[in-house]
């Protein structure tokens, strides 16, 4: 015999799976689309026409000439793929083409606002990226981004600054923090922890 409350959590439970079923059943959700054939099949609008099979009946990379990319994705130059608009330019090849890195369209791509171009023109990466030791943003293919003479040039960006040395960057956050993010250590240096305090 079941009690009260497992009843009530037998009850919920059926509601939530019912609700869940519809939803997967419709995918009525804005971002997910169905694969043609298996309506129990959703996909993300960000992965239909990307270059990879999602769908089991590969409806989502079938028609892609005529598919039109939602407004933050751009097609590559073969008209199959769409491709976020960042990883134009970005040094590595995203488009099954190879248009995405083409030399002569890279050399007049204009890079996203938060972007900039390295000295090779061939690329663009966040500006938060450049002149920073560090291993988890993507760097200049051709090392600029880390040149002492084009760091020294180069600005910092929002919410960072100079080390000591002048060409390397730190964010503001960083400074302080118990870890060395600037090469020459000048984020942990005493004299610059201590002021405004």
């Amino acid at each position: 015999m079941m009690g009260p409350r497992t009843l009530k959590i037998l009850i919920l439970t059926t509601m939530v799976l019912a609700i869940a079923k519809t939803y997967d059943d419709t995918c009525s959700y804005n971002m997910i689309k169905h694969c043609s054939t298996d309506y129990d099949d959703c996909v993300w609008i960000s992965e239909w026409c990307d270059g990879k099979t999602d769908c089991a009946d590969l409806s989502d990379e079938a028609n892609c000439t005529e598919y039109t990319c939602p407004k933050y994705r751009t097609k590559c130059a073969n008209g199959y793929q769409c491709l976020y608009r960042h990883q134009f330019c970005d040094g590595d090849v995203d488009c099954t083409d190879g248009s995405d890195e083409d030399e002569a369209f890279c050399q007049d791509y204009k890079c996203l606002d938060g972007y900039m171009k390295c000295r090779d023109e061939q690329q663009c990466i966040r500006v938060d990226a450049m002149c920073r030791l560090d291993t988890v943003r993507h760097h200049c293919n051709d090392g600029s981004d880390m040149d002492e003479e084009f760091c020294k040039a180069a600005d910092c960006g929002e919410n960072a600054r100079k080390c000591d040395d002048g060409a390397h960057c730190v964010y503001d956050s960083e400074m302080c923090n118990g870890f060395q993010n600037c090469p020459d250590g000048s984020d942990e240096a005493p004299q610059n922890c201590t002021k405004g305090k």
